[in-house]
């Protein structure tokens, strides 16, 4: 199940962050690593896969965080115009549409942009629409003082119409997100996998492993693990 769950999505499937599939990665290496019944190809495989994972999810966050900036800060992405008369939405950004402009709004992703015309694929069953901005919302970075219920397509169930949609939980309970959150910095599984590196005889790949991981260490200010790291990619290379 997690091993379905760090996959690529398939091309025609709504776009899935990185950030969850990473995190999925980490609790299927502590679970083998509880087992301890894998190979270490095995576990060599999935540290390799849920690192380039998280690479790809601090890339993603940073061009999430560019975009916000772009327009100008949170609380912007209401229907909102560019000074051309187009939308400001961009492909790939997670919003809600007016589902066929009934008053209800369902989570779905931004694939493409023409004018003010925004075309959305919606998270829960796949459908397509195109609306006009006035009727996509971005998800996240607004401020939601009031909630609606919500829920599906399917069963008419979504977020009510107006401006207010469902908080997250990171802004109902004040807490992040614990699906999106890796259990471990990546410099630790870095050094995990060199470890296993060693074991298989590729003695040049695990050296450069220890040294990232002795940098992301020190950056962290844990001195003592990085030095140690250090030693053993000069050990590995003497």
């Amino acid at each position: 199940m997690l091993r379905r769950a760090m996959e690529e999505p398939p091309d025609d499937f709504p776009h899935v962050p990185s950030s969850p599939r990473a995190a999925a990665g980490c609790l299927l290496f502590q679970i083998l690593e509880d087992e301890d019944d894998a190979s270490d190809i095995t576990m060599a495989t999935v540290l390799e896969e849920t690192l380039e994972l998280m690479a790809k999810a601090e890339i993603e966050a940073e061009e999430e965080a560019a975009r916000k900036a772009s327009r100008g800060g949170p609380g912007e992405g209401f229907g909102d115009l560019d000074s051309a008369g187009g939308s400001k939405f961009e492909a790939g950004d997670k919003v809600e549409g007016n589902f066929a402009m009934e008053g209800m709004y369902y989570p779905g992703v931004v694939v493409s942009v023409e004018g003010n015309f925004v075309t959305v694929v919606y998270d829960d069953d796949g459908s397509e629409e195109t609306l006009s901005a006035e009727h996509v919302r971005l998800l996240g970075g607004q401020d939601k003082p009031l909630v609606e219920d919500s829920g599906d397509k399917e069963n008419g169930e979504g977020s009510g119409g107006g401006m207010f949609g469902p908080m997250s939980d990171e802004e109902a309970l004040g807490v992040p997100n614990d699906d999106e959150r890796c259990l471990f910095e990546s410099y630790l599984l870095k050094a995990k996998l060199a470890e296993f590196k060693t074991k298989m005889g590729k003695k040049k790949d695990a050296a450069a492993l220890y040294e990232e991981a002795a940098d992301g260490a020190m950056n962290d200010g844990k001195m003592q693990t990085a030095s140690e790291w250090s030693c053993k990619a000069s050990e590995l290379l003497a």
